[in-house]
């Protein structure tokens, strides 16, 4: 935050961004992931690192986990 209470995030969006409120619970960014933002590129990178696309729950499950932990814990 700045000294005049707007944030950086807001003073470098300012123009992409249509309203603001006054205490934000959330935040929703958009975009797109270079690596996986294409049509076979999550498969790709799934069998750079030799995990099977059936096993892709199992593997992104404890990942899941621990963001919603530090969610949790940073909230």
């Amino acid at each position: 935050m700045t000294s005049s209470g707007s944030c950086e995030f807001v003073d470098r969006y300012a123009a992409q961004i249509a309203g603001q409120l006054g205490c934000w619970d959330r935040l929703v960014l958009t975009g797109t992931l270079q690596e996986v933002g294409y049509s076979g590129a999550l498969e790709k990178r799934l069998q750079q690192d030799h995990i099977r696309c059936f096993d892709l729950k199992e593997f992104a499950q404890p990942l899941r986990q621990a963001m919603r932990d530090h969610a949790i814990k940073v909230a």
